[in-house]
């Protein structure tokens, strides 16, 4: 699997991390959903460290799941 990449999204919702070859084909793909703070009215603000946690663990997932070694 030595052309396989990993690529992720980071959405205003979830952390998504898919690990895919060459396009099309994926071969796994794990999201997290994001916890959401309203601190005054029209703000929307989301913790850093969760975003890096979610994407993190994210990866992992992926990687296990894609079976790499």
């Amino acid at each position: 699997m030595a052309n396989a990449r990993i690529c992720w999204l980071e959405e205003t919702t979830l952390s998504i991390e898919f690990r895919r070859k060459i396009a099309p084909y994926i071969l796994a793909i794990r999201q997290h959903e994001l916890t959401h703070h309203y601190p005054h009215e029209g703000w929307v603000e989301q913790d850093p460290m969760e975003i890096w946690s979610t994407q993190y663990a994210a990866m992992l997932e992926v990687l296990a799941a894609a079976d790499v070694r």
